[in-house]
């Protein structure tokens, strides 16, 4: 084991990556007037009320360094038709499909996205309960996701933000429109090109789990000529430079004409607005929508409600119960299906995984505090480094100051530790202290072996059938309970009701294959190291057993 010491307090400052949309800073400076004239000009501009097109895209993520899985992953495609009244709070989703690629692959469609100013819902196959267990009802959405999707489609509407201008009474500086928002001193920056005086890009500054400040931005092209006013056919999402998505668009009308229930929802319980919520939302609205299209819908209230799930009554959803055993205890929500596990032993707790975000992960942590009060947590453990399972590492680097993880995950978690969070200041941001990480390249035992550490050989070590999910993956076992703890190797609960035919849809054969190397790549690992393994558990979908691999293995 390499020991690497890293101080969060000696941080170099954060360089904005801004060539795709470098502020023109040539002389042949713009007015409004001359931007306004090139679009369609500002009478037009004023009545324009009401919109619709058709969106084709593709979703990518950069989470993979190496050449298991070059960047960047092609995430999803998707068709949606999208509705919106431009001056209001109003907007409407409707997919036509889902073309989900990672971490699974299945096809969805008429999943429908409703925002009515402070209310939304989401309905039909949307995402894993939709699509594979049937469950098609509307349900409500959180202020803080109702915040991130008007966000991403105000960024799309170059049209409607000049609209704001003209309301607002704003003046061009330097090429760059400064439009304001609802947070007080952060500005959606509209930027032109000098030379054909169009938008060339919108841009705000948001916090990031994982890279901490960034820019998120959306790039216009391939300017069309729609019932008096241009727009941008062509939309493509960056952050920080890297892309997460490229849209285009067809069937665009201006005005189209909108009943007036069009945008009305009903639900069973709504949820009542939350302006601190909604504020959060806004500021990591990249974050959001990023699982949206990759039809993994985490959303959530910002105290988030962990459990230890063995108190919770999972027989309505076919899932066995969660105990493992007094040291071992599984932290999550039945909602979420991505998990915790806090592991007590004779120094301390120890925290396997720190998913999704800081909230979710402090919950994790308060949960398991308060489970075995008085015991300090000493240690996490990071399975590997993709975005669902590490972004609320900096929580638990505050939390304990030691995080274990595999030798080639060491520079990803160095960069996220060292992050500036000046948009949305983390506990880490604001309580600095020195962080730990502890680079796995042999096995590790901590607490004189209650709990083994094992780094899972790399795709380019192995001489079994490959089935590494990533190329820095860690898994733990705990001897006394003859248990491994993983992610992404195997999953149980609802995922693993679906292998079992006790769902509305089954996985593909594409996904099936997947599943099945993966399994056959943990249980040669197993037998390899002779370990004496009857419990699994899975990061995804929570306790299963021995029988559950060699299952997945052989049918």
């Amino acid at each position: 084991m390499k020991k690497i010491i890293y101080n969060s307090l000696l941080i170099v400052s954060l360089f904005w990556l801004t060539t795709s949309c470098e502020e023109d800073l040539s002389n042949d400076s713009i007015n409004l007037a001359e931007a306004l004239k090139q679009v369609g000009g500002e009478i037009n501009i004023s009545n324009f009320n009401t919109l619709s097109y058709r969106i084709n895209g593709a979703s990518y993520e950069w989470e993979e360094s190496t050449i298991t899985m070059p960047n960047p992953i092609n995430t999803s495609n998707y068709i949606f038709d999208y509705i919106e009244e431009v001056n209001s709070r109003k907007c409407k989703l409707i997919y036509n499909n889902l073309e989900i690629k990672q971490p699974f692959d299945y096809n969805s469609n008429s999943a429908i996205i409703t925002i009515n100013d402070k209310h939304g819902s989401i309905s039909g196959k949307y995402d894993f309960k939709s699509h594979f267990f049937n469950q098609t009802s509307a349900i409500p959405i959180y202020s803080s996701k109702i915040e991130a999707i008007l966000k991403n489609q105000k960024l799309a509407n170059p049209i409607g933000l000049l609209k704001q201008a003209i309301t607002l009474g704003l003046k061009v500086n330097e090429n760059t429109l400064l439009i304001p928002t609802r947070i007080q001193g952060l500005n959606i920056e509209l930027l032109f090109d000098s030379s054909t005086k169009l938008p060339k890009c919108a841009r705000i500054k948001e916090d990031d789990y994982l890279y901490g400040d960034v820019y998120f931005e959306v790039k216009y092209e391939n300017w069309s000529d729609i019932s008096n006013i241009k727009f941008p056919k062509k939309l493509t999402y960056l952050l920080n430079d890297k892309v997460l998505k490229i849209e285009t668009i067809s069937n665009l009308i201006i005005n189209p004409l909108i009943t007036s229930d069009y945008f009305n929802i009903t639900i069973a319980n709504p949820i009542v607005f939350n302006e601190q919520n909604a504020d959060f939302g806004y500021l990591h609205s990249q974050w959001y929508n990023r699982w949206i299209v990759r039809g993994l819908i985490f959303d959530q209230p910002l105290n988030s409600g962990a459990m230890i799930l063995e108190d919770f009554d999972l027989s309505i959803y076919g899932i066995q119960n969660q105990h493992v055993g007094d040291n071992v205890k599984i932290i999550g929500r039945p909602d979420h299906s991505i998990y915790g596990v806090v592991i007590k032993t004779n120094d301390g707790l120890v925290i396997f995984e720190s998913p999704l975000n800081n909230i979710w992960t402090r919950s994790i942590i308060n949960t398991a505090k308060s489970k075995f009060p008085g015991i300090p947590v000493i240690a996490g453990i990071s399975s590997h480094s993709h975005g669902a399972t590490l972004s609320g590492i900096r929580e638990t680097a505050y939390e304990c100051g030691k995080i274990y993880t595999a030798q080639n995950g060491v520079g990803k978690l160095t960069s996220v530790i060292n992050a500036i969070h000046n948009i949305h200041p983390d506990a880490l941001s604001l309580n600095p202290r020195a962080v730990s990480i502890e680079s796995v390249n042999n096995i590790v035992n901590l607490s004189g072996g209650e709990i083994q550490i094992h780094p899972l050989k790399t795709f380019f070590e192995s001489n079994s059938l490959s089935g590494q999910h990533s190329d820095d993956m860690l898994i733990v076992y705990v001897p006394e309970y003859h248990l491994i703890i993983q992610s992404e190797m195997l999953w149980m609960g609802s995922f693993y009701r679906v292998w079992n035919g006790q769902a509305f849809n089954s996985y593909t054969p594409s996904t099936k294959s997947e599943l099945k190397r993966r399994a056959k790549y943990l249980l040669d690992y197993i037998n390899e190291k002779n370990l004496n393994v009857d419990k699994i558990i899975s990061i995804q979908g929570g306790l299963g057993s021995m029988n559950d691999l060699l299952n997945v293995i052989n049918n």
